[in-house]
């Protein structure tokens, strides 16, 4: 068995492929072409998996291949698990925050958090390595530099109204386009047209990826 598991992780994920003979993996494939083997196994367990889906639990190996091919949320994920479990568990410490179930979602928790100078809320709607744009020419990147920037317009009293014009979704990822209009950053209100780019979570929460309402 462990034999068997050496070999096949060798020879569909490379690992340590390095401690192989010199020109053995060549005079193998001259013999018995790979025929891109590793996405034809994918594929085969895939098959199976739909027309047998006991055999593709979740969170087992052919259960996450299978995830990737149903519409989300067609496969249960982990916290799904865990809401159905029985044991009456509840969500501790961030992740009990709540999540954007939609795109659209995302703009009107910013407005709510931003309204209730919940610094947190704001920074839970970007990816760890988002980009954002306060204002025009700042290029920020990274939670500690859009938490900063968030902070400096709740501390300003600044309030933002935004009104969806565009959204266009591909499975996990977003591009959506509002009208925003800021105040108290400033003497006048600032108007712009967005471009954000979300993506959806293994939680099935949206974040920001890129936000940034000046790229025009």
């Amino acid at each position: 068995m462990r034999l068997a598991q050496a070999g096949i992780g060798t020879d569909i994920l490379g690992v340590r492929r390095e401690i192989l003979p010199a020109g053995l993996a060549d005079d193998v494939h001259a013999l018995l072409p790979r025929m891109n083997l590793g996405y034809a196994l994918s594929d085969a367990i895939v098959a199976q998996a739909k027309s047998k889906p006991q055999k593709a639990s979740p969170m087992t190996f052919p259960g996450e291949l299978l995830r990737h091919h149903l519409p989300h949320g067609a496969q249960p994920t982990w916290y799904d698990l865990l809401a159905v479990a029985g044991w009456g568990d509840q969500p501790v410490g961030a992740v009990a925050r709540r999540r954007a179930e939609t795109p659209e979602r995302v703009g009107a928790m910013f407005m709510e958090y931003l309204e209730a100078g919940d610094i947190e809320g704001l920074v839970s709607l970007y990816e760890p390595r988002a980009h954002f744009v306060p204002a025009p020419g700042t290029h920020l990147v990274g939670t500690e530099a859009i938490r900063q920037a968030l902070q400096q317009l709740i501390d300003g009293g600044a309030r933002l109204k935004l009104e969806l014009r565009e959204i266009r979704q591909a499975d996990d990822i977003a591009l959506v386009s509002n009208t925003a209009t800021l105040t108290g950053a400033g003497p006048e209100p600032v108007i712009s047209t967005t471009t954000e780019i979300l993506r959806r979570r293994p939680d099935g929460g949206w974040a920001h990826v890129v936000d940034d309402p000046f790229f025009g």
